[in-house]
């Protein structure tokens, strides 16, 4: 025993007794106030300073019973150590005393000296575990009544699980998340729950690494194919062995954030488009419109400086050329306009039931002289009753165009096929050509406004590339794509598909 000095609390009536008691606990470095009768010592027990490491009491005392006086001060809550006193012949009262809150008892018999000290002490010691046991229950239990507290009214999701993935504890926020009554999780794993189990997997997957390394861990993760983005943090929960018990989740939606990460992204995206959506304008403007028009004019000035000097059949050759210039610089300027009004969705989209056949033989007579000079056939193998739901002028601009490059890039005395087939959902158009065909590491760059791509046709003809740009913003308006499959001397095959 250390040489702190403890206060004794001793209750005996008998004298003899009392003075012995007093002489071996003070040999022992115990300071001792003793009562004779219950009701006094009572009285002295329920002054909140009074503290004693130790209360010694007979049962048999003038008043009252010693085991009344244990059972009415651990009813009410103290945390006295006591230790009843008996004959040898007494034992069962002993017991009882104990039942009532005593922590042990000595007996009347001459060998107490030899026992007393150890008893006393050993008392002593297993009362402050006791307190100590009982203050950190309370403080785990206010800690608890705090942490539900803070769970029931907070805006994010928190769950405990057991090693077996059952639920311990859910707040009620969870009911808004998974449409299930938060109640419902208690004792149920996710399994049980309904959960799909390429997402449960994950997550208990996580769940069993936090056990197993006793570490917390953090992560974002998607839910309901990204309806909702968690952050989401495990917090491991130790037992006195340092044990992990349980696991806390704690998930924060942070859905707004990832939207604005990706709207930012999109945002950025689609500047760089722009970007690259002027770069190409001031391409065009710069070079496929100042050339032919520098063309133009000089063809005109030719014509009327030697006029005069020129016979018909000169001049008629120079009006020729003219005009092939300037249908060329239509078309370009048509392009180029609707284009830029595309990037702007300044053009209107109204969708109507379009007869394909019908309109792909207007486009074929409208081309008629431009695949007649290069002995082209053009056929059409659209089915005659095929209609689709489309914008008619934003389909018949694809059309056109994808025909018109196929009668650039074709030799003479060659062919164009025109087709649709019908495959489920979607109806699959197609211009194919017996031309010269796009080598493998060009494809890519078609459809792209970023690259520069440009090849004379057979016959020498110009181009921007505007074309096919536009041909890709007017397909993915109608929700369909645009693709081409090529081969060097074997042609081309232009496809785009639309929703039947």
């Amino acid at each position: 025993m250390d040489n702190l000095k403890r206060n004794v609390v001793l209750i005996e009536d008998t004298r003899s007794f009392t003075s012995y008691m007093v002489a071996l606990l003070q040999s022992y470095n115990y300071e001792v106030k003793t009562f004779s009768h219950g009701k006094e010592a009572m009285d002295y027990l329920k002054q909140p300073e009074i503290v004693p490491d130790v209360i010694i009491t007979d049962n048999f005392l003038p008043d009252m019973e010693g085991i009344d006086i244990i059972k009415y001060f651990t009813e009410n809550g103290y945390d006295y150590a006591f230790i009843i006193v008996t004959s040898s012949s007494s034992l069962d009262l002993a017991v009882k005393g104990m039942k009532l809150g005593a922590l042990d008892y000595i007996t009347k018999t001459k060998d107490i000296q030899e026992v007393l000290e150890v008893i006393v002490d050993k008392t002593i010691k297993q009362n402050r575990q006791r307190i100590e046991k009982k203050n950190l229950e309370k403080r785990l239990a206010e800690s608890e009544e705090k942490f539900r507290s803070l769970a029931e009214s907070s805006d994010d999701i928190i769950m405990r699980f057991d090693k077996n993935f059952k639920h311990l504890y859910a707040n009620p926020i969870t009911t808004k998340f998974f449409g299930i009554d938060y109640q419902e999780f208690l004792g149920k794993t996710h399994l049980d729950l309904g959960f799909k189990k390429e997402e449960y997997e994950v997550w208990e997957e996580k769940i069993s690494e936090v056990f197993e390394s006793g570490k917390a861990s953090r992560q974002i993760i998607p839910f309901n194919k990204e309806s909702f983005w968690f952050d989401w943090s495990l917090i491991p929960e130790f037992n006195n062995e340092r044990e992990v018990v349980s696991v806390l989740s704690y998930s924060r939606d942070i859905t707004s954030v990832k939207n604005a990460e990706k709207a930012l992204k999109e945002s950025g995206q689609k500047l760089i488009e722009l970007n690259r959506t002027k770069d190409k304008l001031f391409s065009i403007i710069g070079h496929d419109l100042r050339g032919p028009i520098g063309n133009f004019k000089a063809l005109i000035e030719l014509v009327l400086t030697d006029f005069d000097e020129s016979d018909f059949g000169q001049i008629k050759e120079m009006l020729e050329a003219t005009e092939e210039s300037a249908g060329h610089i239509f078309e370009l300027l048509e392009n180029l306009l609707t284009w830029a009004k595309s990037q702007q969705d300044e053009v209107i989209f109204k969708q109507e039931s379009v007869n394909i056949y019908e309109l792909s033989t207007a486009i074929i007579s409208l081309l008629s002289e431009t695949a007649r000079q290069k002995n082209i056939t053009i056929h059409n193998r659209v089915p005659a009753s095929l209609k689709v739901r489309a914008d008619v002028n934003m389909i018949s601009t694809i059309i056109r165009n994808l025909t018109t490059n196929a009668i650039k890039f074709t030799p003479t005395n060659k062919n164009i096929y025109l087709s649709a087939v019908i495959e489920s959902e979607w109806i699959t158009f197609s211009v194919k050509d017996e031309g010269v065909g796009i080598h493998e590491k060009n494809l890519k760059k078609l459809f792209n406004a970023a690259e520069d791509y440009k090849t004379p046709g057979t016959s020498g003809e110009r181009g921007s590339g505007l074309g096919l740009l536009l041909c890709k913003d007017f397909v993915e308006k109608h929700g369909g794509t645009i693709w081409v499959e090529s081969k060097v001397g074997k042609g081309s095959e232009f496809k785009f598909k639309l929703k039947n």
